[in-house]
């Protein structure tokens, strides 16, 4: 089969498994929960998967950054029992299932472990905690439901990473899996507008404003977003192209539309992953594309300062109806004050370092084995006391020490550390035209980490399985520089 025969099936496969999909979503939202419904439409993806295995790893990709919560955190919901095994959970196993049907997984995953056993160790000895405290749950603390949630958050997803080394090994593979994304960025941009045109954001009220102002975009949806903008500023630098019948301009153009929605989703800590990833990516660039990130970063800047600018002067003018300029104005100038300057008025900040300081005194009591999963914490607010999950403290460092101990936060820095180490080691070695693919990898990787220290992205699968994502790609990045 040649390449443009292959490559056509893919995309009619992709399609045809996503409209199956899709109905059962949009189904499942408007009427509920159909259990015959449910499986039918798994079976009939299942069979374009396994047509093509790739196929399934697009779909998980696709559908999370569309539908989030609606695909991810779904339900099965028989005689009025409702059992937590997501369709994300049922797609992520039937492709595993294929995947070492069809193909070996040993042969690649094999030779990955014995060039870099100390990063499947320290990830290993944290499984090994987790499942020790899921042990400690169950005998000591009773709560399984709970424990097996923050369980399967933290080890079951990281079946992606093994996905992902097996099915995305050319370049070719990798390019079709960024337009997948590039696709589903549409959508999101098209849900962006229709936020913009209401007045208020779609899914935003998951997240809820801690200063005055209006989110255009949800939580979950403005973190995808952020992934393609350290993608498409990446292929700018370099002058290549996601999709190549669109000229580089269009890509630009989509950048521009990614960063407005990114801005009035009003995520302080986003706004600053952004920052710290183009930071990073002009750090490691070789000088040539140094020189192209800043001339991008000018017009950039140019362009919001144009915009900034007829926003000003029309609000001069006219009160605005729906979209409000003076309010985009004043929650814009809000938030980014806030980011420098701590203000007691700002409830999303002061929760934050209140529950923190509570975990960390907590933690003391039990600093070596932490807590244990379900164990919540009292945290005291203005004199009000509200008992909340560590997953629920917006900051996944934190949970993982306050819950297993120093033990297990130092496994997970050591597994941080290895990722970090394997960058540099192989940045030395690759080819200029190969660092393109690392950076921009590891960029994402960065990203997810630092967004970690405000927000739950472990213990939440619509997010984690986009670190093992980018980790697999990593890993695989020799093969995905090559055609």
């Amino acid at each position: 089969m040649s390449v443009a025969t292959s490559k056509t099936s893919t995309i009619v496969y992709f399609i045809m498994a996503a409209f199956y999909l899709s109905v059962f979503i949009l189904a499942n939202t408007v009427i509920g929960f159909n259990i015959y419904l449910y499986l039918f439409c798994l079976v009939g993806a299942g069979v374009f998967i396994y047509l093509k295995p790739v196929v399934g790893l697009y779909l998980i990709v696709f559908l999370t950054m569309i539908f989030e919560r609606f695909f991810t955190l779904t339900p099965i919901i028989v005689n009025r029992a409702t059992y937590k095994f997501y369709p994300l959970d049922l797609l992520l196993l039937i492709t595993l299932a294929i995947v070492f049907i069809k193909k070996p997984l040993a042969a690649r995953w094999l030779p990955l472990y014995q060039a870099n056993k100390k990063l499947f160790w320290s990830l290993g000895i944290f499984f090994l905690i987790l499942l020790a405290n899921l042990i400690r749950a169950v005998v000591v603390q009773g709560d399984l439901d709970n424990a097996i949630s923050v369980v399967k958050n933290y080890m079951f997803y990281s079946l992606v990473y093994l996905i992902t080394i097996q099915l995305i090994n050319t370049a070719t593979r990798y390019q079709e899996l960024l337009q997948v994304m590039l696709l589903a960025t549409l959508v999101i941009l098209v849900i962006f507008l229709f936020g913009l045109i209401t007045g208020q954001g779609v899914l935003t009220q998951f997240i809820p404003l801690s200063t005055y102002g209006t989110r255009y975009l949800g939580g979950s949806h403005s973190f995808y977003i952020t992934i393609i903008i350290i993608l498409l500023f990446s292929h700018l630098v370099y002058e290549q192209r996601m999709v190549k019948s669109w000229p580089l301009f269009l890509h630009g153009l989509v950048l521009l539309f990614c960063l407005l929605a990114l801005v009035l989703s009003l995520l302080r800590h986003l706004w600053l992953g952004v920052f710290l990833g183009l930071f990073f990516m002009a750090l490691v660039y070789p000088v040539k594309q140094k020189i192209k990130l800043g001339k991008i970063l000018g017009t950039v800047a140019l362009v919001a300062l144009l915009g900034f600018g007829s926003l000003v002067v029309v609000n001069k003018w006219q009160q605005a109806t729906g979209l409000a300029t003076s309010d985009v104005l004043s929650s814009l100038t809000i938030r980014a004050q806030s980011i420098i300057q701590f203000n007691f008025t700002d409830e999303s900040a002061v929760w934050r370092t209140e529950s923190w300081k509570a975990a960390l005194q907590i933690w003391t009591k039990q600093p070596v084995f932490g807590l244990g999963i379900v164990n919540k914490i009292t945290v005291e607010l203005f004199g009000w006391q509200s008992e909340i999950l560590p997953r629920d403290l917006h900051n996944d460092f934190v949970a993982i020490l306050l819950q297993t101990g120093i033990i297990g936060l130092l496994a997970w820095w050591w597994f941080i550390l290895e990722i970090s180490k394997w960058f540099v080691q192989q940045f030395r070695q690759v080819s200029i035209s190969e660092k393109k693919q690392l950076i921009e990898i590891t960029a994402i990787i960065g990203l997810f980490l630092f967004s970690a220290n405000f927000g739950t992205y472990f213990d939440i699968n619509l997010l984690v399985i986009f670190f093992w994502l980018f980790l697999g790609l990593q890993h695989n990045y020799s093969s995905i520089t090559k055609a």
